[in-house]
């Protein structure tokens, strides 16, 4: 494939890797139904998916009653445990193209989801043997907060010149422009590419192996 050497892509998740809004946004309905909130409509969710899940709840509830979005948050991470991959499935040309990439560079997810979360999903879907390390935000703040990038390439050792962050949103490509990495869009996720163009990225895809153009 004659690919460059030693370089760091680092992937969102939801809607980078993995079309997962269905067991998401049913799993959110589930939870809003758990604290008695109004029934939503499915594609009402779908805009939400990669955000922090506390401001999921707070904004879909509208009470502005922290204990019981945290109550959601809760009824939400034991339910989509069982249920993450249900319906989700990684984008055509992933999981092919991961096990290419792997092969020449590390690889490794940065995601909003915890790290536990993200490891099963990455595993249930075959991804995992293609990958270095699976990061979730654990502690610290979220994207476009550039501190999950920060703890990749601290644990890769890995230079921010010589890393690729690939995400569907806004806050993906923040975070790696606040990080000093290179920044791909990829226009079939959740994201607008209206969006997406305007936040700059340096280069955007709409199929997941023409990454490997980009390395």
């Amino acid at each position: 494939m004659g690919l460059a050497l030693n370089k760091l892509v680092v992937f969102d998740l939801d809607g980078t890797l993995v079309d997962s809004r269905r067991d998401v946004a049913l799993s959110i309905l589930h939870s809003l139904e758990s604290v008695g909130a109004d029934p939503i409509p499915e594609t009402r969710v779908f805009p939400y998916i990669g955000k922090p899940l506390l401001d999921i709840f707070l904004d879909l509830i509208g009470d502005g009653d922290e204990t019981r979005a945290e109550a959601a948050c809760a009824a939400y991470r034991e339910y989509y445990f069982d249920h993450c991959a249900d319906e989700s499935r990684p984008y055509p040309g992933v999981l092919e193209t991961l096990e290419t990439i792997s092969k020449h560079h590390r690889t490794a997810i940065a995601t909003t989801k915890k790290t536990f979360m993200a490891e099963r999903v990455a595993d249930l879907l075959g991804m995992q043997p293609h990958l270095d390390l699976v990061s979730g935000t654990d502690g610290i703040p979220f994207k476009p907060d550039p501190a999950i990038l920060f703890r990749v390439m601290e644990k890769l050792n890995a230079r921010p010149k010589d890393t690729w962050m690939v995400g569907d949103s806004v806050m993906d490509i923040e975070a790696g422009r606040r990080a000093g990495t290179k920044t791909c869009a990829v226009t079939y996720g959740i994201g607008t590419e209206k969006g997406l163009r305007e936040a700059g990225p340096d280069a955007i895809i709409d199929r997941f192996p023409d990454l490997l153009t980009l390395l």
